[in-house]
């Protein structure tokens, strides 16, 4: 089997990861960072009921631990995460990684919007089991789903922003919020959030967002570059 570390060092499969760590040295040693990131490694389940209790597998265990060792020791890291096993262990892993440089964290439980979106729950798992995740958050956000059935993009994004976005104001000075999820939430969140849409590959394991939101925009890692984008009309409505 191969190691975490030769995993972590040269496989494609951690290019996200990698670019999320990369991308954190990019922001201000002063801003709030908010992390949204999917879970780390797991097998492709055979079913929707073994999907939904699935937990990492060793080497997703080995590199979740690697990813906290390699966050930047001198932020306080804050994490939540989704109720699903797997998001739980990845959240731990990551927590036992950055203690291990002796940086200063707390696991702080789960958080509604990293699991649920709202609507009929039947439903949703019968559409996200039998869909790509890319095809169906692109179906998602053009409302191919009956609203009754599934809550729509553009509501569920501003309710998660809500909670996501209002914790941030909340954390240490200089400190990360990271939030452990699953791949289709991490893709709604961009495109809901910044109108990008997803890959043809979706989000690889411990790939996701990282931004900072400021009094007057979001600032926000685009690739291996930091961009600055305005904060969503909404957001203001919902802070009145």
């Amino acid at each position: 089997m191969t190691s975490g570390k030769n995993i972590w060092d040269g496989h494609e499969w951690t290019s996200e990861a990698r670019e999320v760590l990369e991308g954190i040295k990019l922001f201000p040693e002063n801003s709030r960072i908010i992390l949204i990131v999917r879970h780390s490694h797991r097998l492709d389940a055979k079913d929707l009921a073994e999907g939904s209790q699935m937990r990492l597998t060793p080497l997703g265990h080995e590199v979740a631990s690697q990813f906290g060792a390699l966050l930047p020791k001198n932020r306080h890291i804050r994490i939540f995460h989704s109720i699903s096993p797997r998001c739980k262990e990845t959240a731990d892993d990551i927590l036992k990684g950055f203690e291990s440089i002796s940086g200063e964290g707390e696991i702080k439980g789960s958080i509604e919007p990293l699991y649920k979106i709202g609507g009929d729950f039947e439903f949703f798992k019968k559409k996200i089991f039998m869909t790509p995740p890319p095809k169906f958050i692109n179906r998602w956000a053009a409302g191919h789903y009956p609203p009754g059935l599934l809550t729509p993009l553009s509501v569920f994004s501003q309710r998660a922003a809500f909670t996501i976005w209002k914790l941030a104001e909340d954390a240490p000075s200089s400190g990360i919020d990271l939030h452990v999820t699953h791949d289709f939430i991490v893709m709604g969140l961009r495109f809901g959030w910044f109108g990008i849409g997803p890959s043809r590959e979706g989000v690889s394991f411990l790939g996701g967002i990282v931004m900072a939101l400021d009094t007057n925009a979001i600032t926000l890692l685009d690739g291996r570059k930091v961009i600055s984008t305005e904060i969503p009309y909404w957001w203001a409505n919902m802070c009145l």
